[in-house]
């Protein structure tokens, strides 16, 4: 398939899902156009960024992006200079507006004797943005639930299934195949399974592991290739079973049993911790708050907390933290909300 009808393809479909009229029946079909070839994850990865940097651009710009897609809905046919572009489009509204018909349907050639700008980033597989989660029903018939603001890689081959956890969390409800094992990586922690229930967590500095129902062996192998840990005698391993988790840092601690927070509660909008820092609490809510929280000062970060609350319900929560724990919760307005030790 050409790349211009790729991009066409990309463009059509960005325009749907972000329509608000898409169903359970069009997503379906949009993903098997978005994982049927990794062009099209590459073409509609590049029109996100594009959205993202217009969003970014658009206030200062004083363009109207809604009212140009809106106008892009119209069947028409647009045509694109990229040569008088570069005469025309300066400054901040003219790098925005070159955003836009790229977006709306053209590819600028460039300038005679310069070779067109590439980009070349890694699309993950499936991802997630902020408040987002997700559902992925995998080839084997496993249940992903995607966290908000994470990304996973999937291979699957004739002898094992393989899932990268690039960010945020993800709980997995593994069909059982002896023959095939599961296998999550997360940062340098692994995670094999047969078929099993689990959630998994990337935190600044470590990875949760914590299970629902079956068992799991969490290592740490120096390289995390899973067809070389299929013999794991020489491997760190701690086994896990149901009500069972660990945080694996540098190296294994012992396995706790879990108390309250049971494995992927976050998937019903509950979000419950156990003697866990404030700092990794704060990074997981900065995946499901639009409005950046940061904590300033005094140790604060390393204040301990068993706590529970809705996902809806951030900002009470704080509020109470602060009153509770002598701090101050300060709104920043565009920058956000900053929890800091009282004066």
């Amino acid at each position: 398939m050409s790349n211009e009808r790729v991009a066409r393809q990309a463009r059509e479909w960005h325009t749907l899902m972000n329509s608000g009229v898409a169903d359970e029946a069009t997503r379906q079909a949009f993903e098997g156009w978005l994982h049927a070839d990794r062009a099209n994850k590459q073409a509609y990865f590049d029109l996100e960024q594009m959205w993202r940097d217009l969003d970014f651009a658009a206030v200062s710009a004083e363009v109207d992006v809604a009212g140009a897609l809106q106008e892009a809905a119209r069947p028409r046919r647009w045509t694109y200079s990229g040569r008088r572009a570069v005469a025309v489009l300066a400054g901040s509204a003219g790098l925005c507006l070159a955003a836009l018909a790229l977006f709306l349907g053209g590819v600028p050639h460039a300038p005679a004797g310069q070779p067109p700008a590439t980009l070349s980033v890694e699309v993950p597989d499936y991802a997630t943005a902020v408040a987002e989660v997700r559902e992925v029903l995998l080839e084997d018939g496993t249940r992903v639930t995607l966290g908000p603001k994470s990304e996973m890689n999937v291979t699957f081959t004739s002898d094992s299934r393989n899932v990268i956890l690039l960010a945020g969390e993800a709980f997995f409800e593994v069909t059982a195949d002896p023959q095939r094992p599961f296998f999550v990586s997360a940062d340098d922690t692994l995670v094999r399974v047969v078929g099993t229930k689990f959630d998994v967590k990337r935190a600044p500095g470590d990875v949760h592991v914590s299970v629902l129902e079956g068992v799991v062996d969490v290592m740490k192998p120096r390289a995390l290739e899973p067809d070389r840990v299929r013999q794991t005698g020489a491997v760190e391993t701690k086994r896990l079973v149901a009500g069972q988790k660990i945080i694996a840092a540098a190296s294994l601690p012992a396995v706790k049993e879990i108390e309250q927070a049971q494995p992927g509660a976050w998937r019903s909008g509950r979000l419950a911790y156990e003697d866990a820092s404030l700092s990794e609490i704060i990074a997981d809510l900065n995946r499901y708050s639009d409005r950046p929280i940061r904590i300033a000062g005094g140790g604060v970060a390393e204040v301990r907390l068993t706590t529970a609350f809705r996902s809806s319900e951030i900002e009470a929560w704080l509020d109470v933290l602060a009153r509770s724990q002598g701090l101050t919760l300060e709104d920043q307005g565009k920058e956000g909300l900053l929890i800091r030790p009282l004066r």
